[in-house]
């Protein structure tokens, strides 16, 4: 090399140092890629580099390539496994956080920004997806080193406009955006806090379960001042599904939890004006109970015409003794009682899905059970079912024949946001009926005859839909 020239005033300015003699060199990986230059300058004897040291410096800088190579192969090994390690604990706090959307953000927002090193990170929810307007009715801010322990988190409720042009494009198109300069895009309102200046920005849409953007992440400046590269974006892009599901299951969670407490108000009202008196418990358990034969309860031609309400009360009461329900599943006699009577205060005086014709067909079950050898095939358990199911289901058939059934529909909508089949609401009633204090007939059954007998009466009442016969 020239003294004078140009690559030789470039080294002199580089290095504080006068050339005398250079010696450069590849430094190499193990596929022959050059991965960096090895530059030696002035012998110590004053000489020029010889063809000797021109060897040694290329046989050790094999090594170097090699050491180089491993190093930065571990270093991304680190850094992948460090990655993979914050998001297992964002999909932690995702399950072990469900019931406050500000911790559910905030906590993927902390994983986010001590990840990817950044000044500053957002989240913004929009109010509406269907709206063609983009509207911003939820704003979370963390500002500061979340690393250094020096972040400060703030929350916002309020429509507003986006922020900037940035924001509303996202959501419009669906599409990140990472802008190296922010200075000279128009669409970027400048920053009005002191002290701040936004230098690099990377912003991503949110999505729930049904693909719908519902908010914008946005980060700002990386720490060590370079713009966000391609890993930053897929690093981001996996919070931003991480946070689109935590969001997604939190308010499904807020909703299902109003639901139930919207429902439990409902059955309490309900069970209070429906339940019975502890006196008229008493009356029934008391009472004489008809004689089967006299009756003629095991006749298919049995009229109950000549039976006021309470005397079919007490010939219900019998059939299930009859049958020794009581006994072999040791329902004590005050609670049977109780159920009974429950039940019949639930019936509506209309015209035929009334009390009366739930006690014909449960009169009808138990002259079939006594008179066709049918209770061989049939275990107690599921004659339990059986006479339960047509004495305590056919209640709520009545209301699919008034015209309340679509405003009944319409309020369980307004409140819960389902639509519930109508054999699913029939079950939910008896089963509200079963759990109210003193009513569980089934109390002292095992877990495995309690779903036993729970789908005897699910499947009874599903094939009393009409509709699944006429496909």
């Amino acid at each position: 090399m020239l003294q004078g020239s140009h690559q030789y005033k470039e080294i002199e300015s580089l290095l504080s140092i006068q050339p005398e003699s250079i010696l450069c060199l590849p430094i190499k990986n193990s596929e022959d890629d050059v991965t960096g230059v090895a530059l030696v300058i002035n012998t110590a004897g004053g000489k020029c580099f010889s063809a000797e040291d021109e060897k040694l410096l290329e046989t050790y800088l094999t090594f170097c390539g090699i050491s180089i190579s491993n190093a930065e192969l571990f270093d991304t090994s680190m850094k992948e496994y460090d990655r993979n390690k914050k998001l297992l604990e964002v999909a932690h706090d995702l399950f072990e956080e469900q019931t406050c959307l500000e911790s559910v953000v905030h906590k993927t927002m902390q994983r986010a920004q001590s990840l990817l090193h950044c000044e500053r990170c957002s989240v913004m929810l929009v109010k509406d997806p269907n709206e063609e307007e983009v509207t911003i009715n939820k704003v979370f801010h963390l500002s500061g080193s979340f690393s250094n322990g020096h972040s400060n988190q703030s929350f916002a409720t309020s429509d507003t406009k986006p922020p900037n042009g940035i924001i509303e494009y996202v959501v419009n198109t669906g599409e990140r955006v990472n802008i190296t300069d922010p200075t000279n895009d128009p669409r970027i309102t400048k920053e009005t806090e002191q002290g701040f200046e936004t230098k690099s920005m990377l912003c991503m849409p949110i999505r729930n379960n049904k693909c719908e953007i519902i908010g914008v992440a946005q980060v700002l400046n990386r720490e060590d001042g370079f713009p966000f590269d391609e890993n930053d974006e897929q690093l981001f892009e996996a919070f931003t599904i991480f946070c689109g599901l935590g969001i997604n299951n939190t308010i499904m969670f807020n909703k299902v939890s109003k639901a139930m407490a919207l429902q439990k108000v409902a059955l309490d009202v309900l069970s209070y004006h429906a339940s019975t008196t502890h006196q008229e418990v008493d009356q029934l358990k008391a009472a004489r109970l008809p004689d089967i034969k006299k009756l003629r309860l095991t006749k298919y031609d049995f009229d109950d015409f000549s039976l006021q309400s309470d005397e079919m009360l007490r010939a219900a009461l019998k059939m299930y003794i009859h049958l020794g329900l009581l006994d072999t599943f040791k329902i004590p006699s005050t609670v049977m009682c109780r159920w009974l009577l429950t039940v019949r205060k639930n019936y509506r005086p209309v015209a035929y899905h009334n009390f009366r014709h739930a006690f014909n067909v449960q009169q009808i079950m138990f002259a079939v059970l006594e008179n066709t050898g049918i209770r061989k095939y049939l275990s107690s358990l599921e004659q339990l079912a059986l006479m339960v199911d047509v004495f305590a289901m056919i209640w709520t058939t009545e209301v699919q024949t008034t015209p309340s059934k679509k405003r009944v529909n319409q309020r369980l909508f307004n409140s819960t946001g389902l639509r519930l089949p109508w054999n699913t609401i029939i079950l939910n009633h008896a089963v509200m009926i079963l759990n109210s204090e003193g009513h569980n007939i089934f109390s002292n059954l095992s877990s495995e005859q309690y779903s036993d007998v729970m789908n005897v009466l699910k499947k009874s009442i599903i094939s009393t839909d009409l509709a699944l016969h006429l496909k």
